[in-house]
């Protein structure tokens, strides 16, 4: 008899157990309906700005600021980066520079326009920079030549600067004052070094 009672208290034991686990699973699945749908987390147009990605649009591309085609070891070399976004208007850009570092050595980023202030970021083998437009600038499209970089020449042979469209998260890309992000055509060039 006692072997009897044992059972059944056992059988109990588990019914109750099995019924609070699937009691809670449910709950938790309804509270995890209520947030992640949204109906008690207030969201407007206004609070959630997502920028719009565009393909290839506008371009970016290198061009060496003198009419040199090569150059000595130890000479300052400016690279200019010219901007081309037809009718949008640009509030910000960011650009990947890949370059070798062992060859020449990052000096300095000047912005060829005064509305922007310029932030440059050396890594390994790689530059970044990040601009931005004076809020008190008027938005306007880009075409000209947008910064300078000055490089100090370290060794001699060929060697290229290439713009790449991305490296992890980063990105080259043109902002719009419509939160659009241009994804612009690129390029590289070579320089001799002698």
């Amino acid at each position: 008899m006692n072997n009897k009672t044992f059972f059944y208290l056992l059988i109990a034991f588990l019914a109750v157990f099995v019924g609070s686990g699937v009691s809670l699973l449910f709950s938790n699945k309804n509270a995890d309906k209520t947030t992640s749908g949204g109906s008690n987390i207030p969201t407007t147009q206004e609070e959630m700005i997502t920028p719009k990605i565009v393909m290839t649009e506008g371009s970016m591309k290198l061009a060496l600021d003198q009419l040199k085609t090569s150059y000595k070891k130890g000479d300052k070399i400016n690279i200019s980066i010219e901007a081309d976004s037809g009718d949008k208007n640009i509030v910000g850009y960011d650009v990947i520079l890949f370059y070798d570092p062992l060859a020449f050595e990052f000096i300095s980023a000047i912005s060829s326009i005064s509305d922007y202030k310029v932030y440059s970021y050396k890594k390994e083998n790689y530059l970044t920079l990040t601009a931005v437009k004076n809020l008190s600038s008027t938005s306007s499209p880009l075409l000209s030549k947008i910064v300078t970089l000055v490089f100090d020449s370290r060794k001699s042979g060929k060697y290229n600067f290439t713009l790449k469209a991305s490296t992890g998260s980063e990105r080259t890309d043109l902002v719009t004052d419509k939160t659009e992000v241009l994804s612009p055509a690129l390029n590289e060039i070579t320089v001799n070094v002698n």
